[in-house]
C-alpha cells in the first residue's frame, strides 16, 4: 500500500531541526547580551551624569556666596561650554520660582510641574533624582535634581535641575545592538551552513540503504548493500542487519511460494467441490420445496374432502340427538352424544389442518368487528360440555367484560375452542378447567386454568411451536396433530396481543394466558 503522507526528507528534518536549535540558542544569547550590553551604558551613562551633576551643585554652592547675578552668568556659561547640556535651572524652594535659567526670559517663572514636584519631594535627603522627559521637539533628555544649600547653616533651600540630552546614550545602544545582532545573524548563518554539511552527510550515507530496501520492497530479494572499505561505524551495522534481512526473506520466499501454489491447487479443487455441493443443494431445496407446496396442496384439499361429510355426520348426529326422527332411549341418546362430540373433535382438527395451510401460504387473515366476548366465551365453553362430562370435568367460566369489544368474532372462538380442548384432553377424570377473563386499561386479559398434567419448565418453550408433543405417550391416549396452540398464538398475535403458559410443574396443573389490545366501543 503507498502511503499517501507528503514525503519529508530527513536531510530536511535534520537541517530544520538544528537551524531551529541554533536560532532558538543564539536568540536566547543575543537578547540577553543586549539587555547587558544596555543595562551596562545606561549605567555608566548614569553615573557620570551624577558625577557631572555633583560638580554643577558644588560650584553653585559657592558661587550663591557672591549673589543671584553671578549664578546665572555661570549658569548661561556652563550651557554654552558643555554641548550635551540642555538647561540648568536653579528653583527657590519656598517660592517654586527659578531665580537663574539657562534661558533668561523663563527666570521668575513658577515650577509646579509634577518632575519639579518628585525632584522636591527628596529634598533634604541630599541625593540625585534622575528622571526622563522629553523637550518640545521630542528629544530625551534625562533630568537630575539636586538641592542647594545656602547660609551659614548649609540649609537646603531649593533644587537645581540640569538636563542632559540622552541622544548620545541612545546613539549608544542603538550601535550595541546592531553588533548584537550582526554578531547573532553571522553565527546562525555559519551554524546552518554547518547543519546543512552534517545532514548532507549523513544522507548521503543513507541513499544505498534507502535504495536496497526499495528494490527489497519490488520482490528483487537479492538486493544486498555494499560495506564501506575505509571505515566501520553504525552505518555499516545498519547495512550488515539489512543484508542479514535480506537473506533471511530470500529463504522465507521461497519457502512462502511453494506453500502459495500448493494452497491454490487445493483452493481450486475445494472450489470444485463447493460448486458441485451448490448444486446437489439446489436441487434437493428445489425438490424440498415442491414437497413442501405438495403438503400444503393436500392438507388443504383433504381438509375441505373432510368437511362435507363431517358437516353431514354432525348434522344427523344433532338431528337424533334432538329426537326429531323419533324418541331415543338412554343407549341410544348416549351414542347420538357420542357421535356430535367425536364430530366436533374431527371439525376441530379439520379446522386446524385449514388454518396451519393458510398460515403457510400467507393467507391468514382477521376480520375485526364489535364482539360480545362474554356470550363468545360462554357459547364456546357451552360446544364442549358434552366432550367434559365424559371426563367428569367440571367446566366454569367467570367473565366480566364489556358487551361489546372490537375482535375477530370467528378466530377468537377458535382461540377458546382449541384451548378448551387442550385442557379437556390434558385434565384427568374427575379434573377442573376454569376460563375467566376481564378488562384492564385497553388490554382484555383471559386465562384458561385446569388441573391436568402440567408442564415441566424446559417445555413450557416450546409449547406454542407447530407439530410438537412433549409427551408422545399422552398424545397417542388422547389424540391431536400439536397444531392447535401454534393456532392460537398466530390468531392471538395476528390481534396485536400475547400468549404464553404457566405450570408449578408436572402433576400441578397448567394456565394459559393471553392478552389483547381492544377499547370498549359504545
Amino acid at each position: 500500500m503507498v502511503n499517501q503522507k507528503p514525503f519529508l526528507s530527513v536531510q530536511i528534518k535534520l537541517v530544520f531541526i538544528l537551524s531551529a536549535f541554533l536560532f532558538l540558542s543564539l536568540a536566547t544569547f543575543g537578547s540577553t547580551l543586549n539587555a547587558l550590553n544596555t543595562h551596562t551604558l545606561q549605567e555608566q551613562t548614569r553615573r557620570r551624569e551624577e558625577l557631572f551633576a555633583r560638580n554643577v551643585q558644588q560650584s553653585i554652592d559657592q558661587v550663591l556666596f557672591a549673589g543671584k547675578y553671578q549664578v546665572q552668568a555661570y549658569v548661561e556659561s556652563l550651557v554654552k561650554r558643555e554641548k550635551s547640556l540642555r538647561y540648568v535651572t536653579i528653583i527657590e524652594g519656598k517660592t517654586r520660582m527659578a531665580f537663574a535659567h539657562s534661558d533668561p526670559s523663563k527666570i521668575g517663572s513658577l515650577h509646579d510641574d509634577p518632575v519639579t514636584g518628585r525632584a522636591f519631594a527628596s529634598l533634604h535627603e541630599d541625593r540625585a533624582v534622575l528622571q526622563s522627559v522629553r523637550s518640545s521637539s521630542g528629544e530625551s533628555i534625562d533630568d537630575l535634581a539636586l538641592p542647594f544649600q545656602r547660609g551659614y547653616l548649609r540649609e537646603a533651600a531649593g533644587i537645581i535641575r540640569i538636563g542632559i540630552s540622552a541622544s548620545a546614550e541612545e546613539e549608544a545602544i542603538r550601535s550595541s545592538r546592531l553588533v548584537t545582532l550582526g554578531l547573532t545573524l553571522f553565527l546562525l548563518g555559519v551554524g546552518v551552513i554547518l547543519a546543512i554539511v552534517l545532514s548532507l552527510r549523513l544522507t548521503s550515507a543513507l541513499k544505498e540503504p534507502v535504495s536496497a530496501a526499495r528494490l527489497l520492497g519490488e520482490g528483487n530479494y537479492e538486493t544486498r548493500v555494499p560495506l564501506s572499505q575505509k571505515k566501520f561505524d553504525e552505518l555499516d551495522l545498519l547495512a550488515i542487519a539489512f543484508n542479514q534481512m535480506a537473506e533471511k526473506l530470500h529463504g522465507y520466499a521461497e519457502h512462502l511460494e511453494g506453500q502459495v501454489a500448493e494452497r491454490t491447487k487445493e483452493l481450486a479443487s475445494l472450489n470444485q467441490a463447493l460448486k458441485e455441493s451448490e448444486e446437489r443443494t439446489r436441487a434437493q431445496y428445489d425438490k424440498l420445496k415442491e414437497l413442501d407446496r405438495a403438503k400444503d396442496d393436500f392438507l388443504s384439499v383433504i381438509s375441505h374432502e373432510l368437511r362435507t361429510p363431517l358437516n353431514a355426520i354432525m348434522g344427523f348426529g344433532s338431528i337424533l340427538g334432538d329426537e326429531v326422527t323419533g324418541p331415543l332411549n338412554e343407549e341410544q341418546q348416549e351414542c347420538a352424544e357420542k357421535i356430535l362430540s367425536g364430530s366436533e373433535k374431527m371439525l376441530l382438527l379439520v379446522n386446524d389442518l385449514l388454518d396451519f395451510a393458510s398460515m403457510q401460504a400467507g393467507r391468514f387473515r382477521i376480520l375485526p368487528a364489535l364482539t360480545d366476548y362474554e356470550k363468545l366465551a360462554r357459547e364456546a365453553v357451552s360446544s364442549f360440555k358434552l366432550l367434559a362430562k365424559e371426563k367428569e370435568i367440571l367446566l366454569e367460566v367467570q367473565t366480566d367484560v364489556p358487551e361489546k369489544l372490537l375482535l375477530d368474532e370467528n378466530r377468537i372462538y377458535q382461540v377458546l375452542s382449541n384451548l378448551i380442548v387442550n385442557a379437556i384432553k390434558f385434565t384427568p377424570k374427575g379434573g377442573k378447567i376454569t376460563f375467566c377473563s376481564r378488562v384492564e386499561g385497553d388490554d382484555l386479559f383471559s386465562e384458561m386454568r385446569d388441573t391436568g398434567m402440567g408442564i415441566s419448565p424446559e417445555d413450557l418453550p416450546k409449547l406454542f411451536a407447530p407439530f410438537v408433543q412433549l409427551d408422545m405417550s399422552v398424545t397417542r391416549r388422547v389424540g391431536g396433530v400439536g397444531l392447535g396452540l401454534s393456532i392460537c398464538k398466530a390468531i392471538v398475535e395476528a390481534h396485536g396481543g400475547t400468549i404464553w403458559a404457566d405450570s408449578p410443574g408436572p402433576g400441578k396443573g397448567a394456565t394459559i394466558r393471553f392478552l389483547l389490545p381492544v377499547k370498549e366501543k359504545e
